[in-house]
């Protein structure tokens, strides 16, 4: 069997065009490794629904919680104070 050189910005690329409008979406925090957040949000949480992947609705719809808490891991978080801060759901 002889090696595979591949350029991880071409696998990205193929996968993009492969898989990602056929594979549904979801989020996860490690609970043992976890920042929160605190941020301008209804205090009391509510359930919205969104379509698991924006470009592809036949893969059906999925609960997002939307509060004025926001779980992330470690890498994502950040000690300074920012302005306007998007995540991807």
């Amino acid at each position: 069997m002889q090696p595979v050189n591949l350029d991880i910005l071409r696998l990205w690329a193929n996968n993009k065009k492969v898989i990602d409008r056929n594979i549904p979406r979801y989020t996860a925090v490690k609970k043992e490794d976890v920042v929160t957040l605190t941020l301008d949000g209804p205090a009391t949480p509510e359930k919205v629904e969104l379509p698991r992947h924006k470009q592809n609705e036949a893969l059906g719809k999925k609960t997002v919680i939307r509060a004025n808490v926001c779980l992330v891991s470690p890498s994502e978080s950040c000690s300074n104070s920012v302005g306007d801060l998007s995540f991807m759901v």
